[in-house]
């Protein structure tokens, strides 16, 4: 999935999460976190689905805030 990168950050800060605290949340590393913020990373559905369940959010919810496009 291709998502806008600085809408995926805004919504980890807005939710007052470290790099490091939503990558355990996650189950990944703080760099795949890094990754996804910059850019250079897209989300594996795995990862949407736990984004789902850490932000308590619908997945339609998170689809339009991290303005998710499916290839």
């Amino acid at each position: 999935m291709i998502i806008d990168s600085e809408a995926f950050k805004e919504l980890r800060v807005k939710n007052n999460l470290t790099q490091k605290e939503l990558a355990k949340k996650m189950g990944c590393v703080q760099s795949n976190v890094a990754n996804i913020e910059c850019g250079t990373q897209g989300l594996s559905m795995e990862v949407f689905v736990s984004l789902c369940k850490i932000y308590k959010e619908k997945p339609e919810q998170i689809l339009k805030k991290l303005k998710i496009t499916i290839h």
